[in-house]
């Protein structure tokens, strides 16, 4: 699986072989926290993707790594891309 930080579709890439998924990181970091930092946001398209990390466990990390007001912004972050992941299947 691929996963790219673009607002193009899957398909406009010219992979066919490849499971290539697509999420508008940069959109939504600039929204929720005001800046090009897509780190959480790829975090969050990753674990609604692959399943392979739980949202949970992403925001727990998040909490722990970052302080009061960062964090929340960076948790919102983190929920509104694993949904809009979840919901792009």
């Amino acid at each position: 699986m691929i996963i790219i930080n673009s607002e193009k579709k899957p398909g406009e890439f010219g992979l066919p072989k490849a499971d290539v998924r697509c999420i508008d990181a940069t959109k939504e970091a600039f929204d929720v926290i005001g800046r090009d930092i897509v780190n959480t946001a790829m975090l969050g398209a990753f674990a609604a993707f692959t399943g392979e990390i739980s949202k949970e466990s992403i925001i727990d990390a998040v909490k722990e790594h970052f302080p009061g007001k960062i964090a929340q912004k960076n948790v919102e972050l983190v929920e509104r891309v694993y949904e809009m992941a979840k919901n792009s299947r």
